[in-house]
């Protein structure tokens, strides 16, 4: 693939150097004109009878003053961003380098109210811009409290604007100016962007088989989610768009996972709602086919091993064809290993952990194990449903974990049972908040104060699974709906399988997926037979 990864890294290092040295120069302009001011403040203020000794000082200084003049607005001249003087009245001072009205698209900028040129057409942040400055003017708090409220961000004319403050004082530290420093980060972004773009393409044929499953999934959910909403049924297409997003964010679509999250603030699902997601995961995989090729295709191959053809041979030469043993075979070719079909889990919890500012060890146990794709792979799509809610809720930030290690623990283990697979997500962290649990199920009326009263723990414990019940009070793209942990249960149940689940405060919460075999894996023939004798 032409343009890899590495180029566009050194392509963002060099950006990023740029962009640091445009800083310094804007940086070093605003010292030199503060110390400008400075002599032109203490010159102002002689006056008197003058003596030829003054007179020719007062000249020295002029030559000086000219000469630092002209260094400073050389400085301005070559500065490669925006530079904006801002008066008490919000209005633009002459001063302003020369690349300023070209980065601003404005020849004329003197006397201008800042607002209108920076943000014409964003009443918004006009309004967020104006509160700062005349907050900086009034000189109640730090600076740095003042300033750190710009919008740092600003896209004008199709230009993304990035925005730094400092302030310019008088003589008696009183606020006269302030300084507002304009790059041009419209380049930068879009290299930025083109290198995750890279990234994301090179993490899906890492990840194709994964990848494969999650098409097929989205497509089956997508149809779920339809037939839902024309049957009536909002919380069930609720569950089937609440998983379509997290799987799309788990792959890093997040142009298509924020799609959904948008949706679901929708009084009410429709059709055309899980149309517009299909219709944009078709457009990024035809835009991209050319270098995903045929991992776009939803249909995984069947590879049969030359092991696997040997036992056909043996199974077909036996005396007794028996259609068990058959089955057997054909089952047996459906198997691959687990973290085949979980190979996008870890990059989803690197990322939401840095997302939090949360620090985690996860860890895959029995990866290697065999597990029929077809049974399991509705189960892993639902897997980032646990994730998240383990990483936003379960898992504490550093410094609020007490005696126990800042680096949390989280684990998935996948184990075979003689009649099925168990998967468990177990983490250290702060365990379910029972209380809040129990509360939200009674204002839910999802459960009685009757019925409450006759369940123990680990049934009181499952009220988390319940649609429209979070211990969080407040929803947002990573989780607290209370649609994840219901979309868990009831693909489990589909698969014929159950849920459990445990948790301690303070030491975590473990919950664990039993997913029956294929009857045809659980009868008691021979993996393999030996060959008959000639």
């Amino acid at each position: 693939m032409p343009g890899g990864a590495d180029d566009w890294a050194k392509k963002l290092r060099e950006l990023e150097e740029r962009a640091d040295r445009a800083e310094a120069r804007a940086h070093a302009a605003e010292n030199v004109i503060g110390a400008l001011r400075d002599v032109a403040e203490g010159m102002s203020m002689s006056g008197g009878i003058r003596h030829d000794p003054a007179l020719r000082y007062d000249a020295i200084m002029a030559r000086e003053v000219r000469a630092r003049v002209g260094g400073v607005l050389s400085v301005l001249d070559a500065l490669p961003c925006a530079t904006l003087l801002v008066d008490r009245g919000l209005r633009i001072a002459p001063e302003y380098s020369r690349a300023t009205p070209t980065i601003l698209g404005m020849p004329e900028l003197v006397g201008k109210v800042v607002g209108d040129v920076l943000m014409p057409t964003d009443p918004r942040l006009r309004v967020m811009l104006h509160a700062c400055l005349d907050q900086t003017f009034d000189d109640v708090f730090p600076e740095e409290v003042n300033l750190a409220q710009l919008p740092a961000r600003v896209v004008r004319s199709g230009k993304v604007l990035a925005i730094a403050g400092s302030v310019v004082r008088d003589a008696n530290g009183v606020v006269e100016h302030v300084l507002l420093t304009i790059t041009d980060q419209s380049q930068l972004e879009s290299s930025l962007r083109e290198m995750r773009h890279s990234a994301l393409l090179v993490s899906i044929l890492r990840q194709r088989d994964a990848f494969r499953l999650f098409l097929r999934d989205f497509a089956l959910q997508a149809s779920a989610g339809k037939e839902a909403v024309e049957a009536g049924d909002q919380a069930t297409a609720r569950r089937a768009l609440h998983t379509m997003k997290g799987n799309a964010a788990t792959f890093g679509l997040d142009g298509l996972a924020m799609s959904a999250h948008y949706m679901e603030e929708f009084e009410a699902l429709e059709s055309d709602h899980f149309l517009e997601l299909e219709e944009t995961l078709e457009a990024f995989l035809q835009s991209n086919l050319a270098t995903l090729g045929d991992v776009a295709e939803t249909d995984l191959a069947l590879r049969v091993s030359s092991d696997a053809a040997r036992d056909l041979e043996r199974i077909l030469a036996a005396r007794t064809l028996s259609r068990a043993r058959v089955e057997r075979w054909a089952a047996e070719l459906r198997l691959v290993p687990f973290e085949r079909l979980a190979g996008a889990l870890p990059q989803l919890v690197l990322h939401l952990a840095e997302r939090l500012e949360k620090l985690v060890d996860f860890a895959v146990e029995g990866g290697e194990c065999l597990v029929d794709a077809a049974r399991l792979a509705p189960i892993v799509a639902v897997l980032p449903h646990l994730l998240r809610n383990a990483l936003d809720h379960g898992i504490e930030l550093p410094d609020e974990r007490g005696e126990k290690p800042a680096m949390a623990r989280l684990v998935l283990r996948v184990e075979e049972t003689a009649d099925g697979w168990e998967i468990e997500l177990a983490d250290d962290g702060r365990g379910i908040q029972l209380d809040k649990l129990v509360s939200r199920a009674l204002a839910e009326g999802v459960v009685s104060e009757e019925a409450l009263a006759a369940m123990d723990l680990r049934a009181r414990l499952g009220l988390i699974f319940a649609d429209n019940v979070s211990t969080t009070e407040t929803a947002t793209d990573i989780s607290g709906r209370g649609i994840g942990m219901g979309a868990v249960a009831s693909t489990v149940r589909a698969q014929g399988g159950h849920v459990e689940i445990d948790s301690h405060e303070g030491r975590g919460t473990a919950i664990r997926l039993r997913v029956p075999k294929p009857p045809a894996l659980v009868l008691e023939v021979p993996r393999s037979l030996p060959v008959p004798a000639a």
